[in-house]
């Protein structure tokens, strides 16, 4: 569809990297729907600027998602927290619940008295024993689940972005994620999380053990992760799209890139 005669400068922020990721199928409406030469793409991870270029477009721009200021941040202290992980139960194979679910079982094998919860949708089969699901829960329970978390792990195959560790991050959680994508942008390995392989229950569970074992590790990665997640805010967020459009105003609309 063309746009009216009146539009100005068009651009979309772009986080479709899982879709793009997990079906084949969908990719060329994609490259149609993305690949316009009239509409600027601004991408919201490096990994969704990747696809971009992949789609035979560029972004002009990378505008990382933040947090509402003030929802997520540290209530306890991060030192000295119980023996607690946390992980999202979320469904869908970008989600690859089945492999947090074989890391949760793996930790209470070797660690029965570590306390394990999970968030998020009820509807499959019954956890594994020693689990305790809190199902969908509010902000505010969500924000305490965190604050109470010492590890928090995230086993996805794909993300865009990466909300949940970034939540978690901000809570003063410890975290372990797999090498997903989008959280690449604001995860770097040994300095504000562990990172690991996608699919592989055994090592994080291990990561997840090794910072419950490892006080001195936990504490210098969730420190800095809470330092890094102050930064990532809607408000800064907002700023950086604003210079964007800003830098857009006076350009023609339909652009050879």
């Amino acid at each position: 569809m063309e746009p009216a005669p009146q539009a100005g400068v068009l651009a979309q922020i772009v986080q479709d990297y899982e879709f793009w990721m997990l079906d084949v199928e969908i990719r060329p409406r994609m490259k149609t729907a993305l690949g316009r030469k009239d509409v600027y793409q601004i991408a919201v991870s490096g990994v969704v600027a990747t696809m971009l270029q992949e789609i035979g477009t560029e972004s002009i721009a990378t505008v990382l998602n933040g947090l509402l200021e003030g929802e997520f941040g540290v209530d306890e202290p991060i030192e000295g927290r119980d023996r607690v992980v946390v992980f999202p139960r979320r469904f869908g194979v970008q989600k690859d619940l089945p492999t947090a679910l074989a890391a949760a079982a793996l930790i209470l094998s070797e660690e029965p008295n570590i306390r394990i919860e999970c968030f998020g949708s009820t509807m499959s089969d019954p956890l594994p024993r020693g689990i305790t699901s809190l199902g969908q829960i509010p902000h505010d329970e969500l924000r305490a689940l965190y604050n109470r978390a010492s590890v928090f792990f995230l086993t996805s195959r794909y993300e865009g972005w990466g909300l949940p560790a970034a939540e978690a991050m901000a809570c003063g959680a410890a975290i372990v994620s797999t090498r997903s994508g989008g959280v690449e942008g604001f995860l770097e390995d040994g300095r504000n999380c562990l990172l690991v392989p996608v699919g592989d229950a055994q090592v994080v569970a291990s990561a997840a053990l090794r910072l419950l074992r490892d006080e001195d590790l936990r504490l210098r990665l969730a420190t800095n992760g809470r330092r890094d997640a102050a930064q990532m805010s809607v408000h800064r967020s907002s700023q950086d799209l604003e210079r964007v459009l800003q830098s857009l105003l006076g350009a023609p609309r339909t652009t050879q890139r």
